[in-house]
């Protein structure tokens, strides 16, 4: 037995270890915030799975860390409020939700809530309860995201969105998973009487949880950092609602008529006596945000949304949305409009 759980240690630090570079290096090539804190995320990961890891090997270090959590869990609580944090910045950035004041007000709850816990008698309702939150959020984090994919179909459409979905049924079931195992080892197998405190400090089904993000950061990472190639291939048209919005041309004819005419004599100019490029004054008066004028850029370069989304590190859906917000503001209703105000404007 304790061969299986040496390995099986073993097996979460190489696994984390693992994602946590692909992420890193996904980052590095992107830049892109959403990977660095997922990095930071998997960062927890490793640094709860040592302390447990040390748990159970260690025996004095068992009896002086099962004795702090009854004190003051600070390191628990730091691993808990900071993995609550992490999950939700990232969720906002996947969903492309803005960060709202609720957010925060839940999290500070959250830590103020951990910090009163430790201070009633020790009992295994109170270790009980200070678990409870972290299940609760993340049980909520799941059903309110999925809520918000179920109200915006036409947003959260593509490929990506579909298996974000499945993600977030997951860890809706697993934040219930999580807590009856807690309930039950917690109530039958912990002890925290005056003379023995002996608290097992893993939870497998946080575990399997870990694991399977563990492994679709693996999966994503290799998808993007091996595809040298981008598609070429045209997207599909959306339904009735945003077939205007999101209209395509073909790829071929647009990209022979921009060789013809992207190159204009400021640009040209640019070269020779570093005058102010035509693109940036554009997204400068229509106020396009910095990544608006990414995706502008590439529309330029007669880029489909799927090429866009596969340089950028962004899905499909997410292009559209920038899309269309340059649409708006621009006040056209499809690509080909966009770079003809855009040519008659740099003349």
């Amino acid at each position: 037995m304790t061969t299986i759980t040496f390995l099986y240690n073993i097996f979460l630090l190489i696994l984390f270890s693992t994602a946590l570079t692909c992420i890193f290096a996904l980052y590095i090539k992107s830049k892109r915030k959403t990977y660095l804190y997922t990095a930071l995320l998997l960062l927890l990961f490793i640094s709860d799975n040592t302390v447990i890891y040390m748990t159970e090997f260690l025996q004095n270090f068992s009896q002086q860390y099962d004795n702090g959590f009854m004190d003051v869990p600070a390191f628990k609580t730091i691993i808990v409020l900071g993995t609550a944090y992490l999950y939700n910045t990232i969720n906002n950035e996947v969903l492309q939700i803005k960060k709202r004041s609720i957010d925060y007000f839940v999290l500070l709850a959250f830590a103020i809530y951990l910090l009163f816990i430790p201070m009633f008698p020790d009992s295994a309702l109170n270790v009980w309860l200070y678990y409870l939150p972290a299940q609760l959020y993340l049980g909520y984090l799941a059903l309110s995201s999925l809520i918000k994919v179920k109200k915006e179909p036409v947003l959260y459409s593509d490929a990506f969105y579909h298996n974000y979905k499945i993600l977030l049924k997951l860890s809706l079931l697993f934040s219930v998973l999580i807590l009856i195992e807690d309930t039950i080892v917690i109530f039958n197998f912990d002890s925290y009487s005056s003379l023995l405190v002996k608290i097992n400090n893993r939870s497998l089904s946080e575990d399997l949880l870990s694991i399977i993000y563990a492994n679709v950061i693996i999966i994503h990472s290799f998808k993007y950092l091996s595809s040298s190639n981008v598609s070429t291939k045209k997207p599909a048209i959306d339904g009735p609602l945003h077939s205007n919005i999101f209209e395509e041309v073909n790829p071929i004819d647009y990209k022979s008529s921009m060789r013809a005419s992207t190159m204009t004599d400021c640009e040209k100019k640019n070269i020779e006596d570093n005058c102010q490029d035509p693109q940036d004054t554009f997204c400068g008066k229509y106020q396009f945000t910095n990544r608006e004028k990414d995706v502008f850029y590439k529309i330029l370069e007669a880029k489909s949304n799927e090429e866009i989304s596969q340089e950028l590190f962004i899905s499909v859906g997410t292009v559209k949305t920038h899309t269309h917000n340059i649409y708006q503001k621009a006040g056209v209703n499809k690509r080909t409009q966009l770079v003809q105000i855009y040519h008659q404007e740099d003349k």
